[in-house]
């Protein structure tokens, strides 16, 4: 079992942050990837308890992943947006590397599910559009075939919030297709 203590200690460290008043921005900047990282590092060990032999289908584990990659784009871009720019030259390379990390990771799973499953069930829960969804959060990104993004560019086009909110679209989306299969495994 995951210990409940791990988020308690992350949501401590975020609130010790937060508390500080001035913090510099290289001090924020190293909060910022503690925090997640501390976060995305929860998040797999509770995916991999998951998948450890439990039974459950693999088009659900999939989709787990596959939201968990995109939460992982979430938080990373919105932190290179929200973070003043004189902290971001110290975070740019760890976000860069996150998202297209995170890019490649859904780009896989994604062809696994669309291999490893029969059409019709990907029809019945709403995956055959993951496709597309992937395609449209990597323009968003103005992402080449490098995988790295354009935060530049992302900084220009998007505030936190909005795109907290655009990329939020594709985790609810997923949450959506995850909760049609659930449906459909216990009915």
């Amino acid at each position: 079992p995951i210990p409940v203590v791990e988020l308690a200690r992350l949501r401590a460290h975020a609130s010790a942050h937060v508390a500080n008043a001035a913090p510099t921005p290289v001090a924020l900047a190293s909060s910022f990837c503690d925090l997640l990282d501390g976060f995305n590092m929860l998040v797999s060990k509770v995916l991999h308890h998951v998948h450890d032999g439990r039974g459950i289908l693999p088009l659900f584990a999939h989709l787990a992943e596959i939201k968990d990659s995109i939460g992982v784009i979430r938080g990373s871009v919105v932190g290179g947006i929200a973070l003043p720019s004189a902290a971001l030259h110290t975070v740019e390379a760890h976000i860069c590397d996150m998202v297209g990390q995170s890019l490649h990771k859904q780009r896989g799973l994604t062809r696994e599910l669309l291999d490893g499953v029969p059409p019709r069930i990907l029809e019945m829960v709403g995956a055959t559009r993951l496709p597309g969804q992937f395609e449209e959060l990597q323009a968003w990104l103005r992402t080449p075939k490098s995988g790295c993004i354009e935060l530049s560019q992302v900084r220009e086009k998007f505030s936190a919030p909005s795109w907290w909110a655009l990329a939020s679209i594709h985790v609810d989306s997923l949450q959506a297709i995850a909760d049609t299969t659930m449906r459909l495994l216990c009915g």
